[in-house]
C-alpha cells in the first residue's frame, strides 16, 4: 500500500537535508580548491545567484564573478588557507557558518598573512550544499620573510 505522502513525490528530487558535515566539507574544499588553484571546483561551490562581500570591496555576484574575482591569488607563488568553522546551524535545506582563518600568500621570499573572518549561507543541493552569500572581514595583517619549500628541515637535514 502506498501512502498519499509517497505517491505525490514519486518522480521528484529527494530533497537533500544540509548537516554539519556538508557545511565543513564545503569549507575545507573552499580552501583547498583555492591552494591548489582548482577554479573550476571552486566555482562548483557557489549557486549561480551567490552574493559574496569581500574585506569590504564591492560585492561581487555569481559564479564567474566569484572565480575572476578569486583568481588573483594565482599572482602568489602559494597559498596556504587554513579555516576553521565555528558555529554551523542547519535548518533542513539551509544552513550557515562562521569561520575564522588564516591567509598566507607567498611570492619570493616575502609572506602576507592576514587574520580573517567569515559568514555564509549554504542551500541544498542534491549532493550535498553550495554557498549562497559569503561575506569576509580582514581583521588584521602583517608580513614577514620566509624561504619557500624548506624540505631538509624535517627530513634530517640542517636547516638554511
Amino acid at each position: 500500500m502506498t501512502s498519499a505522502s509517497n505517491t505525490q513525490n514519486v518522480g521528484k528530487p529527494a530533497v537533500h537535508v544540509i548537516t554539519r558535515d556538508d557545511v565543513v566539507d564545503v569549507v575545507g574544499r573552499y580552501a583547498d580548491c583555492l591552494d591548489r588553484r582548482d577554479f573550476a571546483a571552486f566555482q562548483e561551490l557557489f549557486t549561480e545567484d551567490l552574493v559574496a562581500e569581500y574585506a569590504g570591496g564591492d560585492p561581487v555576484t555569481g559564479r564567474d564573478g566569484i572565480v575572476g574575482f578569486v583568481q588573483r591569488v594565482a599572482l602568489a607563488d602559494l597559498t596556504q588557507h587554513f579555516l576553521v568553522p565555528n558555529v554551523v546551524e542547519c535548518d533542513g535545506a539551509t544552513a550557515s557558518v562562521s569561520f575564522h582563518g588564516v591567509a598566507v600568500a607567498v611570492t619570493g621570499e616575502r609572506a602576507v598573512v592576514r587574520g580573517l573572518t567569515y559568514t555564509a549561507q549554504l542551500v541544498a543541493r542534491p549532493d550535498g550544499a553550495q554557498i549562497r552569500g559569503i561575506q569576509q572581514q580582514a581583521l588584521w595583517s602583517t608580513e614577514l620573510d620566509v624561504k619557500q619549500n624548506p624540505g631538509a628541515l624535517f627530513a634530517g637535514g640542517a636547516p638554511r
